[in-house]
């Protein structure tokens, strides 16, 4: 995954020229698919790859890093 993410920061200038302010799906440093929302590019991934891990992000010029945490759940 981070091999991807790495990708994705490489490929960005080209990637903002030809697809901004799209989402793009990056798998094995490459670009597999282009869409208007995550979802449509995942599902487009798994279409042509089947359920690979990949990295999905909007095109723009700065980019924020987001992580996604679990939430814990309490039972009473």
């Amino acid at each position: 995954f981070e091999q991807e993410v790495l990708a994705f920061a490489r490929l960005k200038p080209q990637l903002l020229h030809q697809y901004p302010g799209r989402v793009v799906g990056i798998y094995q440093g490459e670009v597999v698919a282009v869409g208007d929302n995550r979802l449509d590019v995942l599902v487009q991934v798994w279409d042509q790859l089947g359920e690979v891990p990949c990295y999905i992000e909007t095109v723009e010029p700065v980019t924020p890093r987001r992580a996604r945490m679990p939430s814990v759940r309490i039972r009473k």
